[in-house]
């Protein structure tokens, strides 16, 4: 048995290739992921949804099962709000909505992740002005997000999505030099392909600043689909006693629910390997 919990990315709505697996009402897919045998959902949606809390908390000890964290990508994508906007009103726009998101997260007991929301610096310029902008306002959300009972997970993107975090050490180095302590790596072995030169070493590197863990092949299809040694990976987090969410980040394929279930399957068997004195 792993010593990590397994969840599985879902939201209201699911555009055509994005790497999210299960559609519909948080309330929809907490009752799902736990007849497919997830520990946990974690669920992307906006800011200002109105949900029936005490429903939700009713269906999660009815179905044991939590939620992994609140993802706070629509601020970008919908929102088109980030904190390194040009613009005042845009960066303080993209402020209030994290806030709103933490205040959700504490509603529902979980944990917020930042990715696309921090924005990028405009034309790689000036880069002191706007990491110490950053820092300011990381901060902020830090601190805010301590005082609700929140953990902070900071996304690590490649650099064809971002220019702002593309590796942990980068990650890690930032949140070090602003003092901010409420601030955890968030990995995705899609994004570390791309830009780490190791990635088992880069999560060793994280130790316990490792916050949360996406899982999806180097082809952002199922676990085990393509060429990352999985085994590996999960060894890596064993070693570093990594004890937060796992959770499946990828392609739907042919069938989602098909696809949810031969992921955890298959990690399953790796745990297997591992309980048994698999690599270390």
């Amino acid at each position: 048995m792993s010593q990590w919990k397994y969840s599985i990315a879902c939201s209201d709505y699911i555009k055509k290739g994005q790497p999210l697996l299960l559609e519909g009402s948080l309330e929809s897919v907490l009752v799902k992921a736990s007849e497919i045998g997830y520990d946990a959902v974690e669920y992307h949606t906006c800011e200002d949804v109105d949900f029936d809390i005490d429903r939700i908390n009713k269906i999660k000890k009815e179905n044991k099962i939590e939620i992994s964290a609140i993802v706070t990508g629509r601020l970008a994508t919908m929102g088109e709000a980030s904190l390194l906007s040009e613009s005042r009103s845009n960066s303080n726009a993209a402020l209030e909505g994290l806030l709103k998101y933490v205040d959700l997260g504490n509603a529902l007991n979980t944990d917020i992740i930042i990715g696309w929301a921090k924005g990028n610096i405009p034309n790689n310029e000036n880069e002191k002005y706007y990491f110490d902008k950053l820092g300011r306002l990381f901060s902020q959300i830090s601190e805010y997000a301590k005082r609700k009972g929140v953990k902070v997970f900071v996304e690590e993107i490649n650099r064809y999505e971002t220019n702002l975090f593309n590796r942990v050490d980068q990650f890690l180095d930032f949140i070090q030099k602003y003092k901010i302590d409420n601030c955890y790596a968030h990995l995705d072995t899609f994004h570390m392909n791309i830009e780490e030169s190791n990635s088992v070493e880069a999560i060793k590197s994280a130790g316990n600043k490792l916050g949360y863990f996406h899982v999806a092949d180097n082809n952002r299809k199922i676990p085990g689909s393509g060429m990352i040694n999985f085994t590996e990976i999960f060894n890596a987090l064993k070693q570093i006693n990594f004890g937060g969410y796992v959770s499946v980040e990828c392609l739907q394929g042919d069938n989602a629910e098909e696809t949810a279930q031969d992921a955890l399957t298959y990690f399953k068997e790796i745990d297997k390997i591992l309980s048994y004195g698999g690599i270390i």
